[in-house]
């Protein structure tokens, strides 16, 4: 707010030290090749570092999602999911993921041109992370694109597992 100072420490009493940037490894689940390339671009144009993986179905994206748990490197630490999915759907993809033991704390958002309550119930029931709906306006899905990857990367406090 304008005319206000900052105070030295934060509102939990912690000295503010700045923000741990997290190297962001994003999984996009999309099936329309040219949705992803809309996405890939507006990814870019964010600015925001980002190590994109794209999986045009369901099968391929629990696949990239295990396969990288296997081989010890790098794990995705943001699934973006669309709904509509060969070949059983998004939710089906969700379900696996949350029933996972070993996937279930990656964080996945529905990406989504659905606008329907039943879709945005059946995915926050299913242990979504959040819901988006994509716009249909280029300049709005690059605030957008910019914003989510802000938020991952920057203020989310990813969950781990208790020791």
């Amino acid at each position: 707010m304008p005319g206000m100072t900052q105070p030295p420490c934060s509102l939990t009493g912690r000295r503010r030290t700045g923000r741990v940037v997290r190297p962001l490894r994003v999984l996009l689940v999309e099936d329309d090749e040219a949705q992803a390339q809309i996405f890939r671009y507006a990814v870019e144009a964010a600015g925001i570092g980002c190590d994109l993986r794209h999986a045009s179905d369901g099968n391929d994206a629990l696949n990239c999602l295990r396969s990288g748990i296997r081989a010890g490197g790098a794990q995705i630490n943001l699934v973006l999911l669309d709904l509509r999915l060969p070949p059983d759907g998004g939710l089906v993809v969700l379900e696996a993921i949350k029933a996972d033991p070993v996937l279930r704390l990656t964080p996945v958002v529905i990406l989504s041109s659905s606008r329907l309550p039943t879709d945005r119930h059946a995915a926050y029931v299913r242990h979504a992370n959040g819901y988006i709906v994509k716009p249909g306006d280029f300049d709005d899905l690059g605030r957008l694109t910019h914003d989510l990857l802000t938020y991952w990367s920057h203020w989310n406090e990813p969950a781990e597992e208790a020791c």
